[in-house]
């Protein structure tokens, strides 16, 4: 497992909202994702793309109620969306949330293993290199990566 320490300034994205029971959360992340991907063209043009005008990716971006960027307790909010310029600004029915700048605990994995790494993330690997979370995990879609591999990112310090 390729762990990395790394620095993201703040990330804009635009998606679909939703909010639900963290232990079900595979019941209603699903349709967001569905509905982002459905009415991805009314978006299209904001996307961030790279010096190639390929897409940077997609996030499935975490946050408590509140929208503080906290870890979910027994209920969270989840947005499935695009990456997009600064500044850009959602349409109606999207909606935008812009994640800090934090330090991560990066991982790629296979998707059927996220909750594998997930639970080795949080329960080993945190713990015994005296790492905390400060904010909710962010899931990143990489359009470089294969279609089966999802970036898990642990935030650990603001900056």
């Amino acid at each position: 497992m390729d762990i990395k320490i790394i620095e993201k300034s703040k990330i804009s994205v635009i998606g679909k909202i939703g909010q639900g029971a963290s232990d079900s959360n595979s019941s209603w992340i699903q349709e967001l994702w569905d509905e982002a991907n459905n009415s991805f063209n009314e978006i299209s043009n904001l996307a961030k793309t790279d010096k190639n005008g390929k897409i940077v990716g997609f996030w499935g971006v975490m946050t408590d109620i509140d929208e503080l960027f906290l870890p979910w307790n027994w209920q969270g909010k989840y947005l499935a969306g695009c990456e997009v310029i600064d500044g850009a600004t959602a349409p109606n029915s999207w909606y935008k949330l812009v994640i800090p700048a934090f330090k991560y605990v990066a991982v790629k994995c296979q998707k059927d293993k996220y909750q594998d790494v997930f639970e080795y993330i949080t329960q080993d690997y945190l713990p015994k290199h005296k790492y905390n979370m400060v904010g909710a995990m962010q899931e990143f879609y990489d359009m470089n990566d294969k279609q089966d591999e999802i970036n898990l990112l642990f935030p650990i310090e603001y900056i």
